[in-house]
């Protein structure tokens, strides 16, 4: 759990770690790691709407946050399936809970910026990370097939691993990242949920 308070060091408003409960609970500056106490006064969280997109799908949910905090691409949420908005599309179910990142962040101006205060957003634009569907390109002869893999998430995909999916089984040569680094080394390991597209030949 995390709170953006005042940081004594930082002389700065900035992301803060509870270490401590309470009412005066105990905090550590996520910049400085000054560990201190702080007041911390009790707002009304509002709803905020949250565009998930998973393959070629997108569907609204809602979370509630405080006003006074901030959002930033890359923060990582639960959404609670029991809190939403009408589906585009028809009704799509994500379960209980799911684990989403943020992508973008729209303002009520209508602007999208990688940072803002839960006051200032309109729509908060994210991926889904608890499974993933990645694209696989699979290198026969000179030719290549694109297929689609769906995978939990926090699945390794490693560099001279033999993967079989359904009938389809091959050996990735390479994974490219989200970030824009190529893993080619025999031995480099990706996580699924960071993975932009994987590099195969087919193997019998």
């Amino acid at each position: 759990m995390y709170v953006f308070v005042w940081c004594p060091t930082c002389l700065k408003d900035r992301k803060h770690y509870v270490v401590r409960e309470g009412q005066n609970p105990l905090l550590r500056c996520s910049i400085c790691k000054t560990v201190h106490s702080a007041t911390i006064e009790e707002t009304k969280s509002i709803d905020v709407r949250v565009i998930i997109s998973v393959d070629n799908l997108s569907f609204k949910r809602k979370i509630k946050l405080d006003p006074k905090n901030s959002v930033n691409v890359g923060d990582e949420y639960i959404i609670e399936d029991t809190v939403r908005e009408g589906d585009e599309g028809g009704d799509i179910s994500v379960g209980d809970s799911k684990a989403v990142e943020v992508t973008t962040i729209e303002l009520k101006n209508g602007k999208r910026e990688k940072s803002a205060k839960v006051k200032d957003i309109k729509t908060i634009w994210s991926r889904l990370i608890d499974d993933v569907v990645l694209k696989a390109s699979i290198q026969k002869r000179g030719d290549v097939r694109s297929i689609r893999i769906r995978s939990p998430g926090n699945y390794n995909f490693v560099v001279g691993n033999t993967e079989r999916i359904g009938e389809e089984c091959f050996g990735i040569s390479a994974v490219k990242m989200r970030d824009g680094r190529l893993l080619r080394q025999i031995g480099d390991v990706a996580c699924a949920r960071n993975i932009r597209r994987i590099y195969g030949r087919p193997v019998r």
